[in-house]
């Protein structure tokens, strides 16, 4: 029963230390011209992987420290038209703005 209360407040504490070590990166995906591009997929290579499309160009992910991809792509009719990928560390918590500008896709 001590070993089970033991192990219990192990997994909790590891809980919390996540938390603790939380930051968000967001930012705003722009196109070429600078207007915001709406409708852009957005994922980040956390585990798991997360994955949203930002319907006003906006984006935000809540991630634990560690080194992170951030990709967007503007896509029409399974056609990617304009990407980009860019890497952030994060070392503390805190609130961390990654804006994205999205450049043709030239092949």
């Amino acid at each position: 029963m001590r070993m089970l209360r033991v192990l219990s407040f192990m997994l909790l504490m590891l809980v919390f230390a996540n938390i603790a070590n939380a930051a968000t990166i967001h930012g705003t995906i722009y196109d070429l011209s600078l207007r915001k591009a709406g409708n852009s997929r957005v994922e980040i290579n956390t585990m798991p992987k997360q994955v949203m499309v930002a319907q006003n160009g906006s984006y935000s992910f809540n991630v634990p420290n560690g080194f992170y991809t951030i990709k967007a792509q503007l896509v029409q009719r399974s056609t990617v038209l304009a990407s980009v990928q860019e890497n952030i560390t994060i070392r503390q918590d805190g609130s961390y703005i990654l804006d994205l500008i999205l450049f043709p896709d030239i092949e």
